[in-house]
């Protein structure tokens, strides 16, 4: 399954039937459709703008913007914690991740959070797949912008 962090949004895309009901029983979580894609129940309720002083999926937005969920949340430097369920301020986590490179792949353990401290720098997007055969994250691409 493809897997897509794009500024703390997730985006997942089976790449065989049956992927998502799979990944929602192994690790717990509830994904829904959107558009041609999956994510997290939380963030399927994204709007497409965000006014300052208001809440954007229950955190502060700073700053007045219209466009796709992830160009919200990089402007106001918003990002989606998983495993609290909380849309959050990205300076606010706290985690850290380690990050192994594998063949032309990087390894973590499990999927990453976005904003985790890797090395002093924080991890805002990513790319990459769920092997279920291997029960292992495989990143292709790992970005702190």
């Amino acid at each position: 399954m493809k897997i897509r962090c794009i500024h703390g949004y997730f985006i997942f895309e089976e790449e065989a039937s049956g992927e998502v009901s799979d990944f929602m029983s192994f690790f717990g979580v509830e994904l829904v459709a959107l558009e041609n894609f999956y994510t997290f129940a939380t963030l399927a309720e994204a709007k497409d703008y965000a006014i300052i002083g208001g809440m954007y999926l229950g955190a502060p937005v700073t700053k007045t913007y219209e466009g796709k969920p992830w160009e919200i949340m990089r402007e106001n430097n918003l990002t989606y914690h998983f495993n609290n369920d909380l849309v959050q301020p990205i300076e606010t986590i706290t985690d850290t991740t380690d990050i192994q490179q594998s063949g032309s792949y990087f390894v973590a353990r499990g999927l990453i959070i976005p904003g985790a401290l890797l090395n002093g720098t924080r991890i805002k997007s990513y790319s990459g797949f769920y092997i279920f055969d291997q029960q292992k994250f495989k990143y292709t691409e790992v970005s702190n912008e």
